[in-house]
């Protein structure tokens, strides 16, 4: 491409900066100058990359910074290497074409050099590796990928297979630890040449559709992903027509897809390695006995958990409050659960707690945020806004609560808190990470 003034600046409204200074110094750098063409080819990129430096200047701190993350705005985090990876918008801006993700490292958070464009939707660690789902370009490579994997440098199509056996598409969801195959969901997926296809699975070697996929329409939400160690696989599917419902998707290979029982509303799911699968929402008879927020399915039937997840202390002497799950996960084989309750069963659990399969447990004191009562216009009712955990990324040392947090325990954080088994803490460096506040 014939570089220019106007297209110089075309391209800066459009790519972050740094990675676009980082690509013109790579070509610049690939150039030898073997003939005098080449030399004058050498010092004209020599020159735009000057250009780039003197007027990107303030921006390249997002080369290799120290970064002020929104963390309220993060919706996407996975644990790589024992570290903390997000998608997240940087503080003042707010990166829609362009993705960015970020690593938490001795306190700090840094950008990975090398940006995304087309949408990542969704991060996950498999295997050793860091990869992304999506429909994504990069700064190096515009063509569009369904999954991209991190070579420490830059984000490259996945697994090096030819078009015959490449998955296309736009994934949205991935799901699978390091002992078992990768699934992925998405829309338009496409092994090769083949039909569409809504679920596929990577066993090392090649990819494997899980039949079409369950017969939804093209305009359904794929919501969440999980996958047991058996293989068994469960997509939570969110469809608007004719009636808006959730359905629970069920893969085995004997059966294909069925829906599971049970059309009230879903928002997470959780597997623990035992395969016990695990399910927050709305749950009402004759599903189950009472009205519940989380239900275990045993193959046949939902069971609520012992112990109701609430929250006392409405506006009135004795009310209490309508509260949601916010997020679910799990941890050293339990299962972890975040939301606006402050009491699961007769355990005090401030927004998050742990099932270890038989009663509720919580972590410390808890987590906390700034919640009050908000009346909803001039005469409308009260609302009750809280901060609640929104992702529990988690290996075997630490778990991890991401949202509208300021405290975890004792200790002061900024929207990022880490148990290790006994202790809250803030892993984030600053004045905040040895601040306590008052329980």
């Amino acid at each position: 491409m014939r570089l220019n003034r106007k297209t110089l600046g075309r391209q800066m409204n459009t790519e972050p900066h740094a990675a676009l200074f980082r690509r013109h110094l790579r070509q610049a750098g690939n150039i030898t100058p073997a003939s005098s063409a080449a030399t004058g080819k050498a010092v004209k990129w020599t020159l735009v990359g000057l250009v780039c430096l003197t007027t990107c200047l303030p921006c390249l701190r997002a080369v290799d910074p120290e970064i002020d993350l929104d963390l309220e705005q993060c919706r996407i985090a996975t644990l790589h290497e024992g570290k903390l990876h997000v998608l997240a918008p940087q503080r003042g801006h707010r990166w829609t074409e362009w993705g960015m993700i970020a690593r938490l490292e001795d306190g700090r958070w840094l950008w990975l050099p090398e940006a995304l464009k087309g949408g990542v939707t969704c991060l996950h660690s498999w295997r050793g590796q860091l990869l992304v789902g999506g429909a994504t370009g990069s700064t190096h490579d515009d063509r569009e990928r369904a999954l991209r994997v991190w070579n420490g440098d830059a984000w490259e199509a996945a697994f090096g297979l030819d078009e015959a056996a490449r998955l296309d598409g736009r994934i949205e969801l991935m799901a699978g630890t390091d002992h078992d195959d990768l699934t992925v969901a998405g829309k338009g997926l496409r092994i090769g040449p083949g039909k569409p296809i809504r679920v596929a699975r990577w066993n090392g070697r090649a990819w494997k559709a899980l039949g079409q996929g369950p017969p939804v329409r093209t305009d359904a939400s794929l919501k969440s992903l999980v996958v047991a160690p058996n293989g068994m696989t469960y997509l939570l599917v969110e469809e608007f027509h004719p009636t808006r419902r959730w359905v629970l998707w069920h893969w085995a290979e004997t059966v294909g897809w069925r829906a599971l029982p049970g059309g009230q509303q879903k928002n997470h799911l959780a597997v623990t390695s035992d395969g016990e699968l695990y399910v927050a929402g709305r749950f009402f008879p004759p599903l189950v006995s009472t009205h519940c927020l989380i239900a275990r399915w045993d193959g046949k039937r939902w069971h609520e958990l012992a112990g109701r997840l609430t929250h006392p202390g409405g506006p009135e002497p004795g009310s209490s409050v309508s509260i949601e799950v916010s997020a679910l996960g799990t941890w050293r084989n339990q299962l972890v659960v975040g939301g606006g309750f402050r009491q699961s069963g007769e355990v005090t659990a401030n927004l998050i707690a742990l099932w270890d399969g038989h009663s509720w447990t919580n972590l410390g004191e808890g987590l906390g945020g700034t919640s009050m009562w908000h009346l909803d216009g001039k005469q409308g009712p009260l609302y009750f806004e809280d901060h609640y955990p929104a992702l529990l990324p988690s290996d075997e040392d630490a778990l991890y609560a991401i949202g509208r947090l300021d405290r975890a325990g004792t200790v002061a954080v900024r929207g990022l808190a880490r148990w290790n088994g006994k202790d809250w803490d803030n892993p984030l460096a600053g004045p905040a990470s040895e601040t306590r506040v008052n329980p």
